[in-house]
């Protein structure tokens, strides 16, 4: 079985790195997406991604921005209650909004 989410959508706020706390080891963002449907409506789904990734979303990414990910769904049980979410392991930037020459490498 293969466990791949990929979505295209908009940033719905402006990502916020968060740094680990205890049991943790690596900076994090939360974020969600606005994402159309196959019926048209809208969805929004909780993604999180860590390190380098995270790092680069907060800094280069903004409430608005079009972007697409490649993730996969994990769930997980936290002080006994169970949590689902996506975790991202790729992002492109599908809106180049930089001033200038327009060229900048992201490291993944």
């Amino acid at each position: 079985m293969l466990n791949v989410a990929h979505f295209i959508g908009r940033i719905t706020k402006d990502p916020v790195l968060r740094n680990p706390s205890e049991g943790q080891d690596a900076p994090y963002c939360f974020f969600q997406l606005a994402v159309e449907n196959e019926k048209g409506e809208t969805d929004f789904p909780e993604l999180v991604c860590y390190n380098r990734i995270a790092k680069n979303l907060c800094e280069y990414a903004h409430k608005g921005d079009l972007i697409a990910v490649s993730g996969y769904y994990r769930s997980r049980f936290y002080k006994r209650k169970k949590y689902h979410d996506f975790v991202v392991y790729k992002i492109v930037f599908l809106e180049n909004k930089l001033k200038g020459d327009g060229k900048i490498d992201i490291p993944q």
